[in-house]
């Protein structure tokens, strides 16, 4: 990782925030989203051709208006150099960017875990200027949509994601805990499903 690490050091500060940008949507997205986070984040720039360096310097893949990371481990460092602060705003930006502009059968599933990652950043950090106010609850809604059609293994999980982020004393949380039980039933896990059942 060091090494990785001392090659992101090599590149202009221009270079390596857009590769941080990157790193925040995942290892691989669209050349539109990422101009959107650019513009918020750097201002006006070039980013064809900073994409294009960057392909160059053997960082990322770039073809037509898609990019992805060469390997997973530049993503990661890329990734970890950001401040917990600089990554809650970044992947809220990227939630809201997709809620007005997203397409295709995995956006409710990108959207949601975009959200939960700002408002688990935030949560350790206290109120992050810029942020919306209401994370959590955005957080906590995309998360339960994003179970729509979804196997009761995957959507026991989006679920128990979403009422990690509710206050014990929340109104919704004895909702989103009494869906998790229905589904813990369906799949015969009786205990868990009690378990739910009795904290709502």
């Amino acid at each position: 990782m060091g090494g990785q690490s001392a090659r992101l050091d090599t590149l202009t500060p221009t270079e390596r925030g857009v590769l941080e940008d990157a790193s925040v949507m995942g290892r691989r997205g669209s050349g539109k989203a990422l101009t959107r986070m650019v513009a918020t984040t750097r201002g006006d720039l070039d980013l064809p051709e900073t994409l294009r360096t960057l392909r160059d310097k053997d960082l990322l893949f770039v073809d037509r208006d898609e990019w992805a990371f060469r390997s997973d481990l530049v993503r990661d460092v890329a990734y970890a150099r950001l401040t917990k602060t600089e990554r809650a705003r970044r992947h809220a930006g990227i939630a809201e960017y997709l809620v007005q502009h997203g397409e295709g059968p995995r956006v409710d599933d990108t959207i949601a875990f975009h959200y939960r990652r700002a408002a688990e950043n935030a949560r350790e950090l206290g109120r992050v200027p810029g942020l919306p106010a209401d994370i959590d609850e955005r957080a906590v809604d995309w998360l339960c949509r994003a179970t729509r059609g979804k196997p009761a293994d995957a959507a026991i999980r989006l679920l128990g994601q979403a009422i990690a982020l509710l206050p014990e004393d929340h109104p919704d949380r004895s909702t989103v805990l009494l869906d998790r039980a229905k589904l813990y039933a369906s799949q015969h896990q009786l205990t868990s499903a009690r378990r739910d059942l009795a904290d709502a």
